[in-house]
């Protein structure tokens, strides 16, 4: 999303690091998805003039039925094969 936006407005990744006061890595870095620190970001979504809730907003919602079954196939596999150094219980994972 950042490089796009980068790029629809003609920046460089040299010319936006200049802006936010970073190198060219470390922009290249942060399209990566790599180095991202709240301040980092906050600094070149200014510069590109983007709110930060278009990075912020989350994505799909997942439903707590698949998180629960998801939870339960763990355990189970954790029974079976006799994984007791961990144990899960209601959504969490724990090493004892």
């Amino acid at each position: 999303m950042i490089r796009n936006e980068r790029l629809r407005k003609g920046l460089t990744q040299e010319e936006l690091g200049e802006r936010v006061g970073v190198g060219k890595a470390q922009i290249s870095k942060i399209e990566r998805g790599k180095g991202l620190t709240i301040k980092t970001v906050t600094k070149v979504l200014d510069a590109l003039g983007m709110p930060a809730s278009v990075v912020l907003k989350g994505e799909q919602e997942i439903d707590k039925n698949v998180i629960a079954y998801i939870v339960a196939a763990i355990s189970e596999f954790a029974e079976i094969h006799h994984l007791s150094d961990f144990y899960f219980h209601k959504g969490s994972c724990s090493q004892l």
